[in-house]
């Protein structure tokens, strides 16, 4: 009687993305009807491996066929794809303000594959410019009704070219009082001793109130 080694069928390449579970599936059997053990090595040592992001690439896997006393053995290919991740913000504190502040906020996110990150505000706000990750507003005096505050969602993106992330900041803009101005006035005045002074001057309140 002469033992014969266990056949091991093909196994056609395998594809997944990362963060996906490859399984390996040989089809194995034993023309002397031997019971068989199977065996990995290579990129992995068993046949079921969980992928991480990062472990993007092309592999190679041994699965070897065993009766005990001969073995045969064969290759899979395993391909993992690269997914792109989107970026992550970071936390960041709500704006509170008045008309007229200078506001500045600087917009923390990462990317989870090392991708460089542009930064844009979906509803800008009259007054903001954004400068790389460097948000600047200043609220005119127009933006709240007098004596309330306003409340604004603020829409920023952070993109890796490939996917977006929104993040709303909350902006409480309160109503600022601003002083009247003299705008003309009587520049000089001839004078008598214990006589009254007549003087002339026009002021201007820039948030429409009575002036006293």
């Amino acid at each position: 009687d002469v033992n014969r080694a266990p056949v091991l069928e093909d196994i056609e390449p395998i594809t997944i993305n990362e963060g996906e579970t490859l399984k390996i599936s040989p089809k194995a059997y034993d023309l002397d009807n031997d019971k068989l053990s199977l065996g990995y090595s290579g990129f992995i040592d068993k046949d079921t491996y969980k992928s991480d992001f990062g472990d993007a690439g092309t592999y190679y896997v041994k699965v070897t066929a065993s009766d005990g006393l001969l073995e045969t053995p064969k290759f899979v290919k395993i391909s993992i794809n690269h997914i792109n991740r989107a970026p992550v913000f970071g936390k960041m504190q709500e704006i509170k303000a008045r008309e007229g502040d200078n506001i500045a906020v600087l917009l923390d996110a990462y990317d989870p594959d090392g991708d460089e990150l542009t930064y844009s505000v979906d509803n800008p706000p009259e007054g903001s410019s954004l400068k790389g990750n460097a948000f600047f507003w200043t609220p005119s005096y127009a933006l709240v009704n007098k004596k309330e505050t306003k409340e604004i969602d603020l829409v920023f993106v952070a993109s890796d070219g490939k996917a977006e992330t929104r993040q709303i900041i909350k902006a409480e803009i309160m109503d600022k009082n601003r002083a009247p101005r003299i705008i003309d006035a009587t520049k000089s005045a001839l004078a008598k001793a214990k006589e009254p002074v007549l003087m002339f001057v026009k002021a201007a309140d820039d948030d429409g109130d009575e002036l006293t």
